[in-house]
C-alpha cells in the first residue's frame, strides 16, 4: 500500500511528460537564494538553486578548495517571505568544490521542514 507521500509523488511523476520525470523522490522548488554552507566550522557563501524536503542544490560563490572536501556540512538560509533564519545539516551527495553540489539533509528542524513544505506548496 502506498503512503500519502508516495501517492503524491506518483501523481507528480504521472503528470510529467516522458523525459521530464525527476530522478529525485521529493518534489523540489527552484530558488535563487544566498546561503551559508559551513565547511569545517567556517561559513562560506553559496547560492541555493533548488530545495526539497530531502535536500538542496548549491553553487559555491566563495570558498577555499578543501581536499578532501568535507562529507557533512551545515547550512544557514532564509526562505522567501520568512523572517527566521533556518538551519540544517546535510551530507554532500555529488559535486565538487567550485561546481554545483547536491546536499541530502541529515538533520532538518521542524520549523525548517514546515517552511520548505509551505514553499513547495506555493510553487505548485
Amino acid at each position: 500500500m502506498a503512503t500519502s507521500d508516495e501517492a503524491t509523488q506518483a501523481n507528480v511523476d504521472a503528470s510529467a511528460a516522458p523525459g521530464e520525470r525527476d530522478r529525485r523522490a521529493k518534489r523540489r522548488a527552484k530558488t535563487d537564494l544566498f546561503v551559508n554552507r559551513f565547511l569545517n566550522g567556517h561559513p562560506y557563501l553559496c547560492r541555493m538553486t533548488d530545495i526539497s524536503l530531502s535536500g538542496a542544490r548549491l553553487v559555491p560563490v566563495n570558498e577555499p578548495r578543501i581536499v578532501p572536501p568535507p562529507s557533512f556540512v551545515g547550512l544557514q538560509f532564509q526562505l522567501p517571505g520568512r523572517p527566521e533564519v533556518m538551519t540544517a545539516a546535510g551530507e554532500t551527495v555529488n559535486g565538487a568544490s567550485g561546481h554545483a553540489v547536491g546536499i541530502r539533509f541529515t538533520r532538518l528542524p521542524a520549523n525548517a521542514a514546515a517552511a520548505i513544505a509551505a514553499l513547495l506548496g506555493s510553487a505548485a
